[in-house]
């Protein structure tokens, strides 16, 4: 899965003994449902030889639907009763073996009494009906505002294949399924497999799916709806759907292009063929995720289809989400986790194989550059007192995704790039190719993979998945020298441990040398080598030039803080253009932001190099775009400089965001028409708006009064261009959102509509959403309350997060007892801003106080507590 990180609580299983036609009691603390992973082994040792009929009836119009699944099932003993989990549905009818029971129902699961079942071969059939999910998770249902066309589509990671049937819902339990589907006319219905019979029933029709191959119930699948089809003959079937108003805009050779050249890489690369019979991508509306890795019907987010032209950037991110999914058709639906203490594994895979199919198989050759950008929110998330270490012990469902994050993603890709460097690409490779050969099919564990690479390239790996994976923080790596008559005497490089993860690691990396020729940093020398203690001599590096740069982790196969020596730092920040390999200075100004997040470097020295020698100047769009996030961008966690420099003194910050903006008005009105560099600044210019000077310039381009050149200003750009507008309370702004959304009735256009309209400084209308997502039965569907949710508080709006400050630690209270964590952790981006002169810590108060908060909004203040006292030492050492 491409993931959004998802929030999960704590909650007690409790039973409930009922009978006929039984609706859910649940437990009013309650608030989701959970299998710990102990009752997941008992469950395992229990039962085998799972299989499901599978049967479902929908209705466009209806607000719930019915079904009924028929579990086929072997038991190994009868010690203790079967555990079938089935989320807040109403339970019709339970037979077991023939005979009809009680329902013996809480609301989670049921509990087929032991002797209702004979040792062997078992059926147990439930009749069930239960409610579309508002929230993304199990079976959602969507209305199109613009054709009124209904669509529904699951979404089942972790534990949610329980919201849609009752199943046996745990990944080791893997299992067949055949089903049949009641769906009005005009669906389309798509599974792991494809419907063998279509028969007319009425106004509906039933569709049948033979029986499928053997997987886990969270990659299994169901979505329906009057979808748009594209159809490509391949070595399979490939498909590719979209809901019918957003048809036109979907460019779909890019997505035929990247998917045909996936296959071919992967197959080739695994040495194992493609494992299901069909290939389907499912666009779907209002997903949580990125997209989900469903067998054979991958679902991908709306966002990744434009209404205009797109980026090259939005180009190859489409091309990675593609490839990371398709992975886990192998890593994660063929060969799958035996638990969710190894969902690290199935995503840092997905996510490094992505990047390798891009560079090695398509026309993103510089995709590993994407990869550093990603990987440099793992050094941030590995940095603060929630880190972990990449692999974690999972105790139950619900915290499952707590640790869903960019450790997850960003470092254990980068540890699966440091290890094939350290093994050798070929050996890495080796290794994959013996784990598919030996384990197809079934469920492993890290272990299982750790010893298909020990066995494919000879080397023990115990120590390097202790170190690696069972330890938690980014060590620092220093690089130290010293010349004489023009040459190197000595060449260090220093390893430093976080103090309260003191782990030294084996890497391999490549130092590399750069010599100032004129106005060049030219690269010269470059060496491998291996550190595994503190302090490693490059003894290789004595008697060459003396440089004017060391960097020690060339072309980014480590995984490490670079920290600059005081001559490379002065020598890079006085002529950055003069490092002319573009990655290399990519890494290089990150080690300058990484100095001033440390409060190591002014934060308005930063502002100025990197205005005036880097934004001023630089034409790589990977650089400038990190240069703007760094500069400009409104994440109060990641902050940006501007932001600091706002925490502390207004005067300063409205020269440099004004300068910031004239300058980027600049570099966008002079970039090549239709050039990405023109959509690069673009994008810069929307980041570094702040005052009068941008809000005009916005408001003229939305009015049309003047115009880019080359450039479309398309329905998506408008929207963000009126949210900013909205934010800073531009007297034109309510007019504009008025307009806008009679022109743009989409379900795009509401969203924008409603965020823009939440981001106007109107309490009432902020209120209005606060209550909207705390409200037990919501008017509107999650993905739209979070629009308004996200644009609550802008960042020039801080009175009003002030005045709202003590409500909102009353508000988390009530979400963090009556919402899914799935979304609940969202609510915590409302939290007072503790940082500027006189502010005082609020949440470090609070949470001595709460003892009982779920997991992820523990973990996100807990980082906001941690990014408020950075803050602060930042502001204070404000040069």
């Amino acid at each position: 899965m491409k993931a959004a990180i998802f929030f999960l609580s704590f909650l007690l299983l409790h039973c409930a003994s009922n009978s006929g036609n039984i609706e859910k009691k649940v437990d009013p603390e309650v608030t989701q449902s959970n299998l710990p992973q102990a009752q997941a082994e008992s469950r395992f040792l229990q039962i085998k030889d799972v299989s499901y009929f599978l049967e479902f009836s929908f209705s466009a119009t209806e607000k719930d639907y019915s079904g009924k699944s028929t579990l086929h099932f072997k038991v190994n003993h009868l010690d203790h009763p079967v555990r079938i989990d089935f989320y807040q549905g109403k339970i019709i009818s339970v037979t077991a073996n023939g005979k009809n029971i009680p329902a013996n129902y809480n609301g989670k699961y049921l509990l087929i009494p032991a002797d209702t079942l004979t040792l062997g071969d078992n059926q147990v059939a439930i009749e069930f009906s239960t409610n579309y999910n508002l929230e993304g998770r199990g079976l959602s249902k969507f209305q199109d505002p613009e054709d009124k066309n209904v669509y529904i589509h699951t979404q089942l990671e972790p534990f949610n294949a329980n919201y849609v049937f009752p199943c046996f819902d745990q990944p080791d339990l893997k299992a067949t399924y055949e089903m049949d589907v009641q769906a009005p006319q005009a669906w389309i219905v798509v599974s792991s497999n494809k419907e063998s019979s279509i028969k007319e029933d009425g106004d509906f029709r039933v569709w049948h799916f033979p029986k499928s191959e053997k997987f886990s119930t969270y990659v299994w699948s169901l979505h329906a709806g009057p979808f748009k089809v594209w159809e490509k003959n391949f070595r399979i079937p490939l498909r590719l759907m979209a809901r019918q108003s957003l048809a036109k805009y979907v460019k779909t050779e890019e997505w035929f292009q990247v998917t045909q050249q996936g296959l071919d890489f992967y197959e080739k690369y695994f040495a194992t063929p493609y494992p299901f019979k069909k290939y389907d991508q499912l666009i779907v509306p209002e997903f949580t995720s990125g997209a989900m890795e469903n067998v054979a019907a991958v679902t991908f987010n709306e966002g990744y289809v434009s209404r205009g032209d797109k980026s090259l950037r939005e180009k190859r991110a489409l091309a990675n989400v593609i490839l990371h999914e398709m992975a886990h058709m192998w890593f994660g639906d063929l060969v799958t986790m035996k638990w969710w203490n190894d969902l690290w594994l199935n995503e840092s895979f997905a996510t490094y194989m992505a990047d390798l199919a891009m560079t090695s198989n398509t026309v993103f050759k510089d995709a590993w550059r994407e990869f550093y950008t990603a990987k440099t929110g793992a050094y941030w998330e590995d940095e603060m007192v929630t880190t972990h270490p990449v692999a974690t012990d999972v105790a139950d469902t619900l915290h499952a995704m707590a640790n869903f994050d960019n450790i997850t993603y960003g470092k254990g890709a980068a540890v699966l790039k440091q290890t094939s460097f350290y093994l050798t690409p070929e050996k890495f490779q080796k290794g994959v190719q013996l784990y598919f050969k030996k384990y197809a099919g079934t469920n492993t564990t890290l272990d299982d993979f750790m010893g298909a690479l020990s066995e494919g390239s000879g080397k023990n790996l115990t120590e390097w998945k202790k170190t690696w994976l069972r330890t938690a923080g980014v060590n620092k790596l220093e690089s130290q020298f010293t010349c004489a008559q023009g040459l190197i005497q000595s060449l260090t490089l220093t390893q430093t441990p976080p103090a309260e993860n003191p782990y030294l690691r084996t890497q391999r990396l490549q130092v590399v040398l750069l010599n100032a020729k004129q106005e060049e940093l030219k690269i010269g020398k470059v060496f491998p080598i291996e550190i595994s203690k503190a302090v490693t001599d490059v003894t290789e590096a004595k008697g060459q030039p003396c440089p004017s740069l060391v960097y020690p982790n060339f072309e980014d196969h480590g995984y490490l803080s670079a920290i600059l020596d005081p001559v490379s730092l002065k020598n890079f920040s006085e002529n950055p253009q003069g490092l002319k390999d573009a990655f290399l200075r990519q890494m290089v100004w990150r080690s300058l932001w990484d100095l001033t997040r440390e409060a190591k470097l002014p934060v308005l020295d930063y502002i100025k190099v990197a205005i005036k020698k880097g934004i001023a100047v630089e034409t790589d769009d990977y650089i400038l775009k990190d240069l703007y996030r760094s500069v400009a961008g409104r994440d109060s966690l990641a902050a940006s400089a501007l932001y600091y420099l706002s925490r502390s003194d207004q005067k300063l910050f409205e020269a440099q965001a004004k300068g910031l903006e004239e300058l980027t008005w600049q570099r966008l009105n002079k970039a090549s028409a239709g050039s990405e560099q023109q959509k690069t600044f673009f994008e810069g210019f929307l980041m570094a708006s702040r005052t009068d000077f941008s809000q005009e310039k916005l408001f003229q381009l939305v009015q049309g009064k003047i115009k880019l050149s080359g450039f479309s200003i398309d329905q998506d750009k408008r929207w963000a261009m009126i949210n900013i507008l909205a934010r800073s309370h531009h007297p034109q702004a309510k007019f504009l959102i008025s307009k806008e959304a009679k022109k743009d009735v989409s379900f795009f256009g509401q969203a924008g509509m409603i965020g823009s309209t939440t981001a106007l400084p109107f309490w009432l209308e902020k209120k209005k959403w606060i209550e909207e997502f705390k409200s037990e039965k919501p008017q509107h569907s999650m993905a739209l309350i979070k629009s308004a949710l996200y644009n609550i508080f802008p960042f020039n709006q801080e009175k009003l997060r002030e005045d709202y400050s003590s409500d909102f630690f009353k508000d988390l209270i009530f979400v963090n007892k009556t919402k899914d964590a799935s979304v609940a952790a969202s609510f915590v981006g409302l939290a007072p801003i503790d940082c500027g002169y006189g502010k005082s810590d609020r949440i470090g108060p609070f949470l001595q106080q709460q003892k009982d908060l779920q997991p992820t909004i523990l973990k996100r203040l807990k980082i906001q507590k941690q990014e408020n006292e950075r803050c602060q030492k930042i502001i204070q050492h404000l040069g």
